[in-house]
């Protein structure tokens, strides 16, 4: 079986699949794209923008919801047998329940969060009646090499010494490397389980002062001393998030800190005993080689 990638990078080369130059925002181009596939993985999508005003709001909807409901579209027009969509924990926003389950409520609290469950919800509805076979992953925070989310920027803030401690590190995050986040996709499409499926996809969680132990260790830099009190942070975290509209500098800034310093774990085990599945890769390896990359990026 010889796999076809849709991308945006029509000079991309690859040996080992067809490569197709097309954006998801077309839906003539996905339809050409799924032109005699079986099934797809559909993993675009607009993410890691942290300066938030009305054109990224928008750009989120566009490509994420609008997006999706072109691949879903294409995929029914073409008859597909299954479809595997790669979604997001922050389809649940704030949550003060430990470790949600498929089965809580998803109420999103950010752009990025309201649109991949605007892009869930598409899928689900046009795909109601019809044979072609749906699994939504939820996938927990990604890291590893070419990482551009929050476990790159704390890299990056390490390294350059920009970091300072909120609280004691004891919290916990769930996180899940980018190698097991592909081998998941590939367990579903592989998988003969029938009909509409929506799954939690994680690792075990760790705490952050030992994400930061990890990446202070591999940067070769001694652990940051400067420590604020979460009683002085909490309060005004709380209260910009309070006043302030949900995507203005301010509140984005109060929702990263309140997000930094409280529990965000979620239950993967569905998923795990579904699909027999177990993450490969330990956090200090895929930490080593993501701060690896990002050496090699930065001082070239």
């Amino acid at each position: 079986m010889r796999a076809r990638i849709l991308t945006r990078h029509p000079g991309l080369e690859r040996k080992d699949c067809e490569v197709v130059a097309g954006d998801i925002r077309n839906l003539d181009a996905v339809r050409a794209a799924m032109a005699g596939v079986t099934a797809v993985i559909h993993a675009a999508g607009l993410a890691h923008l942290f300066r938030l005003g009305p054109a990224e709001v928008s750009a989120f909807h566009e490509v994420n919801a609008s997006g999706t409901r072109n691949v879903i579209l294409a995929a029914r027009e073409a008859h597909l047998l299954k479809v595997i969509q790669v979604s997001s924990v922050s389809v649940y926003g704030h949550h003060t329940k430990s470790g949600p389950t498929e089965a809580d409520p998803c109420i999103p609290d950010s752009a990025y969060g309201c649109s991949k469950l605007a892009a869930e919800l598409s899928a689900i509805e046009l795909l109601t009646d019809s044979p072609v076979d749906l699994t939504i992953l939820r996938l927990s925070t990604l890291y590893g090499e070419g990482d551009r989310g929050n476990v790159a920027r704390l890299i990056r803030a390490l390294d350059r010494d920009r970091f300072v401690w909120i609280g004691n590190g004891t919290n916990s995050k769930s996180l899940i490397h980018r190698r097991d986040a592909a081998r998941a996709c590939l367990l579903s499409l592989q998988s003969q389980l029938p009909g509409r499926h929506t799954f939690n996809v994680t690792a075990e969680p760790c705490q952050i002062h030992e994400l930061v132990a990890h990446i202070c260790r591999c940067l070769g830099k001694p652990l940051p001393r400067w420590r604020i009190p979460l009683s002085f942070v909490a309060p005004v975290a709380q209260a910009i998030s309070a006043v302030g509209k949900s995507e203005n500098r301010l509140s984005v800034l109060a929702n990263q800190v309140r997000k930094f310093v409280t529990d965000d774990t979620y239950d993967g085990t569905r998923f795990s005993t579904s699909m027999s599945f177990s993450p490969e890769i330990e956090l200090a390896s895929g930490i080593q080689s993501q701060v690896r990359s990002y050496l090699a990026a930065s001082r070239s």
